[in-house]
């Protein structure tokens, strides 16, 4: 059972916990990462509609996803009211304005938080409001609707001026004005040195965007004027107490070493799983929204992310493709394997990430990665990313767990299916 490590953890607690921490420290002769746990919430879902369903069925919705572990609900890009969220003057304001506070008031009933969609750069050409000197030359821009240029989202610079007196008081305007429970940030951000001609580092005065003003270091590690623009949002949505979720684009990241985020989204439009895992192992709290053209195994979704403290995103439909026919990962499966990382991620929880751990697993093959999450509990988390079944020798006394299974102990010899996940329970 949970409980809560500041008032709820008894000395026994306190001393096996430290006690286990000590044990995988001596174990571990190397690792990718480590991370303690504080406030960590894997459970993020992606709402069904872009408007407030029936009532009742959201009630029995929130109510299972609370039981599960589920804390946050993302409301989509479709949530906005019609002439805003791209192109207006407020920006940010639901389309169903009482609806939307009784769906927040309903989530919140549940424990549940719910995060809007926003975007820090997209802004579609056709609005009143829009200035083309704040954005980049249209041949650039997001085309939404193939039948329609009308629809095409403009690139807007991080380091303009008037993109940014614009942009930022619809931040403060939405948190002043509802009661979410902080962004998420869709960013919509070209990198100039990806996308367009490094030249332009070479003029004194860069022209791409009209209205913009170079301050800080742009290039293929530094991400600057969009560090200082997201500062100033995550500031103010952390001063608030509430949670910034973004997402750069596919299986990319902001280039900035500042905490500038709670979580992020990865995975979106990419095809291969073990590309997307390549590209995202280091990031910090991803949340993969990956939803491949053809069916891949239900494990391959937690195969990839559990070694790396990251978890699918939960959804009951594709959003962020355009065939509704693309494989998700099962909305009832996902809440089941939730349930089972909530427990192994709870607060004071030290992480040991891809670890060579020899005084726990003597022996491995080499395409096993081994994670740790330590706390009053030492879980393993065992995943072979060959094709080959692999060999593994354990030291200690295991159980291995599944969501819906009992617990089983293993041998302190086995093998490793090719492609296998497993997940082991330290016992005493």
């Amino acid at each position: 059972m949970r409980k809560d490590i500041l008032r709820d953890y008894t000395r026994q607690d306190h001393r096996q916990r430290l006690l286990n921490i000590r044990q995988a420290r001596e174990a571990v002769t190397d690792c990718r990462k480590t991370e303690l746990l504080m406030g960590y919430e894997p459970g993020q879902y992606i709402y069904h509609s872009s408007q407030p369903g029936d009532p009742k069925e959201d009630a029995t919705l929130f109510e299972r996803m609370a039981k599960a572990g589920v804390k946050y609900i993302y409301t989509w890009s479709g949530w906005a009211a019609p002439g805003h969220r791209w192109d207006g003057d407020p920006m940010f304001v639901p389309g169903d304005e009482q609806g939307a506070r009784r769906f927040l008031e309903l989530a919140h009933s549940y424990g549940l938080k719910v995060l809007p969609y926003t975007s820090t750069n997209f802004f579609v050409r056709r609005s009143p409001y829009f200035n083309p000197d704040w954005a980049y030359d249209a041949s650039y821009d997001l085309k939404l609707r193939l039948d329609d240029p009308s629809w095409d989202l403009a690139h807007c610079s991080p380091n303009s001026p008037g993109w940014r007196s614009h942009l930022l008081r619809q931040y403060v305007n939405l948190l002043d004005n509802f009661d979410y429970d902080g962004v998420y940030v869709d960013s919509g951000y070209i990198r100039r040195c990806d996308y367009i001609s490094a030249m332009q580092y070479y003029e004194k005065e860069p022209v791409m965007v009209k209205d913009e003003i170079m301050a800080f270091a742009e290039d293929a590690d530094h991400d600057g004027g969009m560090e200082d623009l997201l500062s100033m949002i995550s500031a103010e949505v952390r001063r608030r107490g509430k949670t910034i979720s973004v997402f750069k684009e596919g299986t990319d990241r902001f280039r900035t070493d500042k905490d500038i985020f709670d979580y992020m989204l990865a995975g979106e439009c990419a095809t291969d799983i073990d590309f997307v895992r390549e590209r995202i192992r280091d990031y910090k709290h991803v949340m993969l929204d990956f939803s491949p053209p053809a069916p891949i195994p239900e494990d391959e979704y937690y195969l990839n992310t559990l070694p790396f403290l990251h978890f699918p995103m939960l959804k009951r439909l594709a959003v962020t493709v355009p065939d509704p026919n693309s494989i998700i990962p099962d909305f009832d499966t996902g809440l089941k394997w939730l349930s089972l990382f909530k427990d192994m991620t709870e607060d004071g929880t030290f992480c040991f990430i891809d670890a060579k751990c020899p005084g726990i697993v003597p022996q491995k093959s080499d395409d096993i990665v081994c994670t740790l999450y330590v706390n009053r509990e030492t879980y393993l988390v065992l995943a072979n990313f060959s094709q080959e079944p692999g060999k593994v020798v354990l030291n200690g006394k295991y159980a291995s767990l599944r969501p819906d299974e009992e617990e089983k102990p293993v041998a302190n010899e086995l093998t490793l299916d090719g492609r296998g996940l497993l997940i082991l329970k330290k016992g005493n």
